[in-house]
């Protein structure tokens, strides 16, 4: 196996994630038609009408592709004109000799390409852009240990499923293979917990704390509420949520001590003085890789929101799928 073979196999869907290339429930026609290890349903059906067919689909009704149709064309050219003058323009603003340069060059900090400089004034592009090389390593570390994972506590063997003939299914489906499918299932997932947890750490510090407590509210809202009011709940929630982060700037436990746990420690400085310094201050200062939490949980918002209604609007399927189960 070449190197980039290997690379391949690395990313590849099944690495990312099982359920996208094999559900953790086969279906009966899945089942009949083909073992577990053999359904791929991120590959195109080989099976009916040819390579790259899908099964049931009348091509005879299809428009063929316009990829060479004239208004393709014309999309072409502006492409090819636009973007490069986007990289033009950009670059020419930033060179010294530009006139307006001196209105913007104490903002400017040395940047990775030789001779050039960067704009890092703004705090969360600034963030992203500092911990690019962080990332490129998270990139690279992810399926590594997801790999070293499945090395160390594989799925035992099908036939050694104590429970399997316990499981209620259609005898279609041999019960062995439903117990692998969540074992593979429940072994992800654990993975997934483990891992999302030390990330979640390394990057906001104790403020992960802070972020766990409302990923467990929103839970607790989506499947402890009543039905019907799960919907009104979310969006309330999610929304008081964005004002309240804004309005209280990521809630600091130094404020929160002061408010309610008095307790503190002294901390010498040079003047020979010992100002209080509460507890909550000791642990602000420990605020990982991203201290402003706060901001980059905009985006966690909306899939709580989504989270939230794909539970809701399940309950109105008359049959499911475990790969649905975010």
């Amino acid at each position: 196996m070449t190197l980039f073979d290997y690379g391949r196999r690395l990313y590849s869907l099944d690495t990312l994630d099982t359920r996208f290339t094999a559900s953790s429930r086969p279906t009966l026609k899945q089942t009949v038609s083909d073992t577990r290890a053999q359904i791929d349903p991120a590959k195109p059906s080989t099976t009916a009408g040819g390579i790259g067919r899908i099964p049931g689909k009348d091509y005879a009704t299809v428009s063929p592709s316009k990829w060479r149709n004239p208004e393709f064309f014309v999309y072409y050219f502006v492409i090819l004109v636009a973007v490069p003058m986007m990289f033009k323009v950009t670059y020419d603003v930033s060179k010294p000799s530009h006139p307006n340069y001196s209105n913007y060059a104490r903002l400017l900090s040395p940047g990775w390409i030789p001779g050039r400089k960067v704009d890092n004034s703004d705090n969360q592009y600034a963030t992203f852009r500092d911990n690019l090389p962080y990332m490129f390593l998270l990139l690279l570390l992810h399926p590594l240990l997801r790999r070293l994972y499945d090395y160390v506590f594989p799925v035992q063997n099908q036939s050694s499923f104590p429970h399997a003939k316990t499981l209620q299914v259609s005898t279609a489906i041999p019960a062995t293979q439903i117990a692998a499918a969540d074992a593979r299932l429940t072994k992800r997932v654990t993975f997934d917990l483990y891992f999302g947890v030390i990330f979640l750490c390394a990057l906001h510090g104790f403020s992960a704390f802070k972020v766990l407590l409302l990923l467990s509210i929103n839970f607790a809202l989506a499947t402890q509420l009543p039905y019907r009011y799960v919907p009104a709940a979310t969006w309330i929630f999610n929304i008081g949520v964005l004002f309240a982060n804004e309005l209280c700037k990521g809630y600091p436990l130094a404020a929160v001590a002061d408010l309610g746990l008095p307790w503190s420690v002294s901390t010498e400085i040079s003047s020979g003085e010992a100002p209080q310094v509460n507890w909550g201050s000791l642990l602000d200062s420990y605020g990982g890789l991203v201290p402003r939490w706060e901001i980059l949980f905009n985006f966690t918002v909306l899939r709580l929101i989504s989270f939230n209604f794909d539970h809701y609007w399940s309950f109105g399927r008359l049959t499911g799928s475990p790969e649905e189960v975010r």
